[in-house]
């Protein structure tokens, strides 16, 4: 049933690459026949998903739709049958930046000169969304996905809220901040700002995003997430109003008498330069914080790339070791959708999957 619904649009499977959406799907490589071109393709079985987290992914497909940068996944295709959801978009054959540094060559983080290349085309993406009246609200390694080419791709729009939304009551002209706290952004307090996790009248805004580059340049440099260690959000929450933030892990920023289990981080050193963007990117005053545009102009950003910013980083030769994602040979639960359909288990008429509209747009 699945083979037929991607022949139907000139879709073929290769073979399985991972999960998506929390889990609820996966994700394969693919060919379209039309044009010969590898696609990824992610299956979401919407029947086992709230009402609530069906809408979350109708608006990351409205919020794609709005958006068209080389920098950001998409524009992505969408259809819907037999309650099943398919997202094709373009292959980013080296995965996430989470990827990376999951192996265990690169658990202690990536070279200093492919952070500044992904950060650069970060800011390129967020000053973009930004200019679009979008709140990203999902910036993380996991989220920004790669090619051996160089080029990055942000995706994890599901969480992106336009300043617009739930401020009615306000002034036209004051509509420079959100108020927003959804339960979805459960999964993200690792890398939301401050402001966010407070749920206060004083909001947030674009700088929220620049909070969480702070923590993705931590992780990129350190292969670790910043207060992973804390399961509990009201800590996390705690740590941050204090003002606690965290480090770029070197040999300048760690003493190895105080904290024997981080001398791994002894043998490197960063530039001073990421050190101090890194800190302006966690300010706890969001006013403080760089804007996008700043972030991509920073003198770290020209220290690796030239003034001009026009330097290109080859990802395939920084990262030796990261191989393109090899898909398995079988897609088990390829079968195990169709055998649930056959069954008669999922329909096409559903309420939560209605077979037109709103994905298509």
């Amino acid at each position: 049933m699945i083979i037929q619904h991607l022949q139907e649009r000139r879709l073929k499977i290769e073979g399985r690459i991972g999960f998506a959406y929390e889990s609820f799907g996966a994700a394969y490589t693919g060919m379209r026949d039309d044009i010969g071109r590898k696609v990824a393709i992610k299956i979401v079985a919407l029947h086992s998903m709230t009402e609530d987290e069906v809408d979350d992914l109708r608006q990351e497909a409205y919020v794609l739709r709005l958006l068209d940068h080389e920098f950001i996944i998409g524009p992505a295709e969408y259809f819907v049958k037999s309650s099943l959801l398919y997202c094709v978009t373009n292959l980013m054959d080296l995965g996430s930046v989470r990827r990376i540094l999951n192996l265990p060559d690169y658990s202690h983080g990536i070279p200093e000169n492919t952070i500044a290349a992904i950060v650069k085309q970060l800011a390129e993406a967020l000053e973009y969304v930004h200019t679009c009246g979008i709140v990203h609200r999902g910036i993380r390694c996991s989220h920004i996905l790669c090619s051996s080419t160089g080029q990055i791709k942000l995706g994890g729009f599901r969480y992106a809220i336009h300043l617009k939304e739930g401020n009615d009551w306000m002034e036209e002209g004051k509509l420079n901040k959100t108020y927003t706290y959804t339960p979805k952004l459960t999964s993200q307090h690792y890398w939301c700002a401050p402001e966010i996790l407070n749920q206060d009248l004083n909001g947030y805004d674009y700088k929220s995003d620049i909070y969480s580059v702070g923590i993705s340049i931590c992780e990129m440099a350190n292969g670790i997430i910043p207060f992973a260690d804390m399961d509990n959000r009201l800590q996390i929450l705690f740590e941050k109003h204090r003002g606690i933030a965290p480090l770029v892990l070197d040999c300048t920023s760690v003493n190895p008498d105080v904290s024997p289990a981080d001398t791994v981080f002894c043998k490197k050193r960063f530039s001073k330069y990421l050190h101090i963007l890194a800190k302006s990117c966690l300010s706890q005053d969001q006013r403080e914080r760089p804007t996008a545009t700043q972030v991509k102009r920073h003198e770290f950003v020209k220290e690796f790339l030239g003034r001009r910013l026009s330097k290109k980083v080859s990802f395939q030769n920084n990262w030796p070791l990261a191989k393109p994602l090899m898909p398995a040979l079988q897609a088990p639960d390829v079968e195990v959708f169709d055998e649930v359909i056959e069954r008669g288990e999922l329909h096409a008429d559903t309420d939560l999957a209605p077979e037109i509209a709103p994905w298509l747009f």
